[in-house]
């Protein structure tokens, strides 16, 4: 597995939709906050993936190191993996060349790869 698939992982379980039923009941308002589950709108849901296994470990470390990195890198990994748009257009939201998003976006990466070395086996 590689730092990228982990990545594509990651981004695909903040995409899943999440409604009443697939969260349990009882669960702490903050965790129906969280999950984007108020008033009975499903939002997105961070405690289901694919094929509505509740096992969320690999994507919950992969956001834990996310949220390691600096406040650039965090903001370029989100963007190059949860927006839809050509590096060019990302690289014009951020004011750099694409040259200097794209060393950003690698160095992001290295930066991941060392936090998450354990699931890059």
């Amino acid at each position: 597995m590689t730092i990228d698939d982990l990545l594509k992982m990651w981004a695909d379980w903040l995409r899943l939709p999440c409604t009443e039923s697939s969260v349990s009941l009882g669960k702490h308002p903050l965790a129906k906050l969280i999950d984007g589950n108020v008033g009975g709108r499903p939002v997105y849901c961070s405690t289901i993936l694919y094929g509505g296994a509740v096992d969320n470990s690999v994507a919950a470390k992969v956001e834990m190191a996310i949220a390691k990195l600096s406040s650039k890198y965090q903001e370029i990994v989100r963007v190059e993996y949860l927006r839809q748009a050509e590096q060019e257009i990302k690289a014009q939201y951020f004011g750099i060349s694409v040259n200097n998003y794209r060393v950003r976006l690698h160095r992001a990466k290295m930066n991941l790869s060392l936090l998450l070395k354990d699931l890059l086996k």
